[in-house]
């Protein structure tokens, strides 16, 4: 940019002044400027020549202004497009964190589930563990029962020999009875025939 320079002047025979009437762009080339009459005063040439570099510094400050709108322009439609896609990937998030969960959620119910069926086969395994301690114990009793029946069994057998042999004894006994009765009988008669 050009260092600062006095106040700035039109001039009058210029046919397109600065700013009026020209759209902003790359400066025209000026016109020529017609020959310095007789009476051209040196300070107005220095000021013409303060209007023209101060009308390009215009038009550059134009051209550099137009970029920055442009520049301006294209940064807005990027900063609208990334509000965009970051609303997008903020929706996005939002979803998969409520699917997460909700995978979460579920994950617990089931591990409560697993958790519950596991107590439950641990008490039913404790439960089968006190059968099986009751069957073994019934089973001890058992075979204590069935050998003190064995035992009784023998008890009977010779309880039962013994009543057989005591049954032999009073048929003996009762033979020897009543062969005394007939022995007695006996004597009687003879007692009485011999009176």
């Amino acid at each position: 940019m050009a260092a600062r320079r006095g106040p700035h002047v039109i001039s009058l025979h210029d046919p397109n002044p600065p700013l009026l009437g020209r759209a902003p762009g790359p400066a025209a080339p000026a016109a020529p400027a017609p020959a310095p009459g007789p009476a051209a005063h040196p300070a107005f040439a220095a000021i013409e020549q303060r209007l023209l570099d101060r009308d390009l510094d215009i038009q550059e400050l134009l051209v550099d202004n137009q970029r920055f709108a442009a520049t301006h322009v294209a940064l807005q439609k990027q900063l609208i497009a990334a509000q965009h896609e970051l609303r997008a990937v903020s929706v996005a998030a939002t979803r998969a964190r409520a699917e997460r969960e909700g995978e979460v959620h579920a994950l617990a119910e089931q591990a409560a589930h697993i958790e519950a069926e596991a107590r439950a086969v641990s008490a039913a395994r404790a439960e089968v563990d006190k059968v099986h301690a009751d069957v073994q114990v019934l089973a001890a009793a058992r075979t204590d029962l069935v050998n003190r029946l064995q035992g009784l069994r023998e008890q009977l057998a010779r309880k039962q020999a013994e009543t057989s042999k005591t049954d032999a004894v009073r048929a003996q006994i009762e033979t020897m009875r009543r062969e005394i009765q007939k022995g007695r009988l006996i004597c009687t008669c003879k007692a009485i025939l011999i009176t």
